[in-house]
């Protein structure tokens, strides 16, 4: 009698719900980097009421055509030039948590949540009511203490508005340039900084002013065009405009090269060079001074959105601009005299263009403003709004950089991930219609075709994302997760079509979920754009494509290694398939040979980072933790393959081992980054280290849990068949 005769005399578990339980247990690196994404951040506001307007007391619902209009719009972030609902999406989710939002009762003309594109045009036509809004997601309740804030009836972790944190807004200022202060501070006497070297609080305080920051810019995108100025000095030489006492602040920019013009005629050159002005000159200056000193007051906040692009006679590396800094470039007295525009080129032809460069900012600037006009019909606004997108779409195509934005629209409106994770939850749950139905041919036909379909999806999303970046699907640590998904569900399937013993499409189907669902929780823990700009180190293709893929497809291997080994343990303790070795036979010849396959791809991309670190860095091999943690990947296999082949390790002892690569791989592709030291840092990632180890702890619980069950099997009578007692 067996150890665990009353567990194996239970009727038989079906091994896909084997597969299940292993897989649970060896991806606790998934489900523990799955947490819950960090917020907030933003400024002073105050944007005026447009020529006196009356306040609006409800959003309205935004027109499709509207939506559809502004969601191509590009926009530069990062230095990446992407559409305006991209840049909505991880914004919000960055503040609230979530790319949606649901309007306080009464604040909106809809009851349902609205999308980040549609909280996007909130902030910019209807700051008043986006103030109202519940958008600031603060983690950490000690924050409001420390800036005095007594709001009743929330939890400790909550929403909250900006109307609400605004009484405290100078003390949040303060308190987070005095943590700024210290990690300075810090970093010049220990060189560098941990996270753990504050409190969460503090780290929630510098953030949550920093979201704040960008939500006062956002509110104030639009406010150079909310006020008027009075332009009246210069009422006999602003050609065209109505009412100089109450102007349009761009409608006075546009008429000033005019002024300028008249200002250069006055003028004869002085005995030193100077320019000499009339008495009409010295006056007209003085009040184009007064009138730009009034301009100067409109603009109070930096721009968060860079919706122009540089003219065509810029640098390829010229920044985007935004509507305030556009504004106070061409309030900038030199941008309105034509002489001085093209005043480092001869060509008058280069002069004429960039003065058609200025007056087509003008025109930008002039459409948006004319916008607010008709704030409360989005239809209008289109109509408004539709020539200016069209100019921005062309400017950026001249640029180059317009290309990518209609196939990244279609990605996100796609979605191929979220249904890759459909179809592989569907799969699973058809599986397991097939422990029930066990001869139900079809049913596990229809399981195959989910799976595929599944993977269809899967591999159509890190397609997609390739193209949009023009680089490997492994260039950053999101990607990874993908593509790690990708090669274990493709690798699973294969092996499910060489043996038919329906292990491998279990794992297919956890595991592919598992990834992506992984990857869905990760882009809200870090609530960033997963496809930014590289760091220099890593801005080779090359490298990307050999390096980094093949060492990714060995940590996937090491995973699935673990993965089944983690079958063949709890197999073995709860007493499934207790009377087929047959089956257990199986499982060892999966595993080694999967491990075999991982220290092929280990090796191999160990070595070729070697090479890149030497044309890089000047040298092959400098025990940074990175290289030392694939070094221990290599070393681990080496050792776990040598002993099976040699004897030492029999099934049981191999997957064991099998289960000891899953930590060693996580802290390969994981852990290291969050030591914070290296060349190789430029993938930390806050956050991620407790999950880790409670991962860790849960495969020591597996470890220790499959050690004992060998050496309880060892005290009973040996089976005289198989060699599951032996390790």
């Amino acid at each position: 009698m067996t150890p665990l005769a009353p567990l194996q005399g239970r009727p038989a578990r079906s091994l896909a719900g084997v597969a299940l339980l292993g897989a649970a247990l060896v991806l606790p690196l998934l489900v523990a980097l799955t947490a819950p994404t960090r917020p907030v951040s933003a400024e002073p506001d105050a944007p005026r009421e447009a020529g006196g307007e009356a306040r609006s007391t409800v959003l309205p619902t935004w027109s499709d055509d509207l939506l559809d209009l502004v969601r191509r719009l590009p926009v530069q972030e990062g230095g990446r030039v992407k559409p305006l609902s991209t840049w909505a999406r991880f914004t919000l989710l960055r503040l609230n948590g979530k790319a949606s939002y649901k309007p306080e009762p009464g604040t909106s003309a809809e009851a349902e949540a609205r999308s980040a594109l549609a909280w996007a045009l909130d902030c910019l036509y209807f700051p008043e009511l986006a103030k109202e809004q519940r958008i600031f997601l603060v983690e950490e309740g000690q924050v409001l203490e420390t800036l005095r804030l007594e709001i009743p009836d929330r939890k400790k972790r909550d929403r909250y508005s900006y109307a609400e944190l605004a009484p405290a807004r100078e003390t949040l200022d303060r308190k987070a340039t005095e943590f700024a202060k210290e990690l300075r501070d810090k970093e010049r006497r220990d060189g560098k900084v941990r996270h753990g070297d504050f409190t969460p609080a503090q780290w929630e305080l510098q953030r949550l002013d920093a979201n704040v920051t960008v939500y006062e810019r956002m509110l104030a995108t639009l406010d150079f065009a909310r006020t008027t100025i009075d332009a009246t000095p210069l009422a006999g030489h602003l050609e065209g405009l109505a009412d100089p006492a109450r102007a349009a602040p761009v409608e006075v920019l546009r008429r000033l090269p005019a002024v300028w013009n008249r200002l250069r005629d006055t003028a004869t050159p002085g005995a030193d060079g100077a320019p000499t002005f009339t008495d009409e000159g010295r006056a007209l200056l003085e009040a184009i001074s007064t009138v730009r000193t009034r301009l100067q007051g409109v603009v109070t906040e930096r721009d968060a959105l860079a919706l122009f692009p540089p003219g065509p006679h810029a640098l390829a590396s010229d920044t985007w601009f935004g509507p305030q800094e556009a504004f106070l470039r061409a309030e900038d007295g030199g941008r309105h005299d034509p002489v001085l525009l093209g005043a480092q080129t001869d060509d008058p032809q280069v002069v004429k263009e960039r003065i058609a460069d200025f007056d087509q900012q003008m025109d930008w600037l002039a459409g948006w403003g004319s916008t607010l006009a008709v704030r409360s019909d989005p239809h209008a606004i289109a109509s408004r709004i539709q020539p200016v997108t069209e100019g921005v779409e062309a400017a950026a195509t001249r640029r180059g950089e317009y290309r990518k934005v209609a196939l990244e629209i279609a990605y996100y409106r796609l979605d191929p991930l979220f249904f890759g994770l459909l179809a592989y939850i569907f799969g699973f749950v058809l599986l397991a219609v097939t422990w029930l139905l066990p001869r139900a041919k079809w049913v596990y036909i229809a399981a195959l075709v989910a799976l595929g379909v599944g993977l269809v999806f899967h591999i159509t999303g890190i397609t997609m994302r390739c193209m949009i970046r023009g680089r490997p699907p492994v260039s950053t640590l999101y990607e990874t997760i993908l593509f790690i998904g990708g090669c274990i569900v493709i690798t699973c399937l294969a092996m499910e079509r060489m043996n038919r013993q329906r292990i491998a499409v279990a794992l297919a189907a956890v595991l592919g979920a598992a990834s992506l669902w992984m990857a869905y929780r990760y882009e809200l823990f870090r609530a960033e754009d997963t496809m930014p700009e590289l760091q220099a180190v890593l801005d080779t293709n090359f490298w990307l494509s050999t390096h980094v893929t093949t060492v990714t497809l060995g940590y996937g291997a090491g995973l699935l290694a673990a993965a089944l080994g983690h079958i063949y343990l709890l197999g073995r303790i709860f007493g499934f398939k207790s009377g087929n070795e047959g089956w257990y036979r199986t499982l060892t010849r999966m595993t080694y040979g999967v491990l075999a396959f991982g220290l092929l791809f280990s090796v191999v991309g160990t070595i070729l980072g070697g090479v890149w670190a030497n044309d890089s860095w000047g040298r092959f091999w400098g025990w940074d933790p990175k290289e030392n943690g694939a070094l221990m990947i290599c070393l681990w296999e080496v050792a776990v393959l040598h002993a099976r082949m040699g004897g030492y390790l029999k099934s049981h002892g191999l997957a064991l081992a099998a289960v000891a690569t899953g930590p060693i791989v996580a802290f390969s592709w994981w852990g290291v980054n969050l030591l914070e030291i290296g060349l190789h840092s430029y993938g930390f990632t806050t956050g991620v280290g407790a999950r880790l180890r409670v991962y860790y702890v849960v495969e020591a619980a597996v470890l220790l849990a499959g050690i004992a069950w060998w050496l309880m099997s060892r005290r009973a009578p040996r089976p005289t068949t198989g060699d599951q007692s032996a390790a």
